[in-house]
């Protein structure tokens, strides 16, 4: 879906895409970022339990719009697929939120290991991953 759409809609120059992407962080999602960066778990500092909640969200965001073909009817193994182009373009936008909240979720680890690190400059990563 990203390749095609890299292909199709950025003549296949995937810096567009990315700069889109960009945009589309600071514009359109700007007021979320705070959001996607929180962990709601009882123990911000726990990254396990972080990744379990963000893990348990996508599965829920999956079964309510990956896993559904383009008529509304839900896959399963005896479905026979094709991503067609209304499949692909009710997804898009799913899909890139998806990885602008990815990334914004790993900075965000990035950072709290980063700030875990003690005077010496080695980073304690048992602090942030229990």
């Amino acid at each position: 879906m990203i390749q095609k759409s890299i292909k199709e809609d950025y003549h296949q120059d995937p810096g567009q895409y990315f700069q889109n992407l960009l945009k589309q962080l600071h514009t359109t999602y700007a007021q979320n970022i705070s959001d996607w960066a929180t962990c709601k778990t009882p123990d911000e500092s726990t990254y396990l339990a972080c990744s379990t909640a963000w893990i348990e969200e996508d599965a829920q965001i999956n079964c309510a719009s990956a896993y559904i073909d383009e008529n509304g009817d839900r896959l399963t193994k005896k479905t026979k697929f094709n991503m067609c182009d209304k499949y692909q373009n009710t997804r898009k936008l799913i899909v890139e939120q998806r990885i602008l909240q990815g990334a914004v979720r790993l900075a965000t680890v990035l950072n709290k290991i980063a700030q875990s690190s003690d005077e010496n400059g080695t980073y304690r990563l048992n602090r942030c991953f229990n």
